[in-house]
């Protein structure tokens, strides 16, 4: 008898590819777009909270009323902190006062 040939897959984690953990899979879509992952449970906790509805802050699956709060936008330096490269653009009047000066 001839050795038959053997397949073994191992799935693992997406994430840290670690051999012999549990992993669920999870097949996310958008559009077009589809995503399957393999996750261990410490990886996929965002993807269940989803799935579980306490994606809001007041874990009520999305039916909060208040819109969600925004970072704060960080100022732009003043303009006179950076100088602009390149030459200097001056008129005629300010040549010819250089002139008399």
């Amino acid at each position: 008898m001839h050795g038959k040939a053997m397949e073994l897959t191992i799935t693992v984690c997406d994430v840290d590819r670690q051999p012999g953990r549990a992993t669920k899979r999870y097949t996310l879509q958008r559009g077009e777009r589809e995503v399957t992952l393999d996750l261990r449970e410490e990886h996929a906790g965002p993807i269940e909270a989803l799935l579980d509805g306490d994606y809001s802050e007041g874990g009520q699956g999305g039916q909060s009323k208040e819109e969600p709060k925004r970072q704060p936008v960080a100022k732009k330096a003043a303009a006179t902190s950076r100088r602009r490269r390149g030459p200097k653009v001056v008129t005629l009047e300010e040549i010819e006062a250089s002139k008399k000066s």
